[in-house]
C-alpha cells in the first residue's frame, strides 16, 4: 500500500488511517464482482499465504449466503407476482358469462370458472355429453390435442335442469 503505485489515489488517505496493507476479496456471481470484503491492517506484508486462502474461503462464503438471500427473496417476489396474476385471472374468468374451463390432455378438466360449476349436473369436471355426440367429440379433442390445431365442435352438454342443449365448444390446445 506505501509503494504500490495502483494504490496512489487512495495513499493518503491509508496513511492518515495508519494503514499500511490491505487485502480486497471480490464477491463474485456469475464471474461478475457485486461487492468486495476489504481487510486493512497497519503492518506492511500483514497477510500471509494461509490467511489470504482462509479469507478467501470466507468471500466465497459470504457470496453464497448473499447469492442465496437474494434467490430466495426473488423466488418470494415471483411467488408473490404468481399469486396476483392468478387472483386477477380467476377474477376476470368468474366475471365472464361464459363457461371457462381448461383441461389437461388427457381432457381432465382441471380448472372452470364459476359459471361453469353452477350450469351442469355432473359437476364441473365432468360435463355430460349427450351420448349420440360423444365419440366425435373425444375424437376431435383428441385431433387438437395431438395436431394442435384449435378444437371447435358443436355438441349437445347436459345443462342443470337435466336437459340437453348444443354448444359450440372452442378450446385451443
Amino acid at each position: 500500500m506505501l509503494v504500490d503505485p495502483r494504490f496512489e489515489p487512495w495513499r493518503d488517505e491509508a496513511l492518515k488511517r495508519g494503514y499500511a496493507s490491505s487485502l480486497a476479496l471480490p464477491l463474485l456471481e456469475a464471474g461478475r464482482a457485486f461487492g468486495a470484503v476489504t481487510i486493512y491492517s497497519t503492518q506492511p506484508d500483514s497477510f500471509s499465504e494461509e490467511e489470504i486462502e482462509l479469507l478467501s474461503e470466507m468471500a466465497d462464503d459470504l457470496t453464497y449466503g448473499i447469492a442465496s438471500l437474494r434467490l430466495r427473496q426473488q423466488s418470494r417476489q415471483t411467488l408473490q407476482a404468481l399469486q396476483e396474476s392468478e387472483a386477477r385471472f380467476r377474477q376476470l374468468a368468474d366475471s365472464m358469462p361464459q363457461l371457462v374451463w381448461t383441461a389437461e390432455p388427457d381432457g381432465r378438466v382441471d380448472y372452470f370458472n364459476s359459471r361453469l360449476s353452477s350450469f351442469t349436473t355432473c359437476g364441473p369436471l365432468r360435463l355430460a355429453v349427450y351420448d349420440e355426440d360423444r365419440t366425435r367429440t373425444v375424437k376431435a379433442w383428441k385431433s387438437a390435442v395431438r395436431t394442435g390445431s384449435p378444437y371447435e365442435i358443436e355438441h349437445r352438454l347436459q345443462i342443470a335442469d337435466g336437459r340437453y342443449r348444443w354448444f359450440l365448444t372452442r378450446a385451443v390446445p
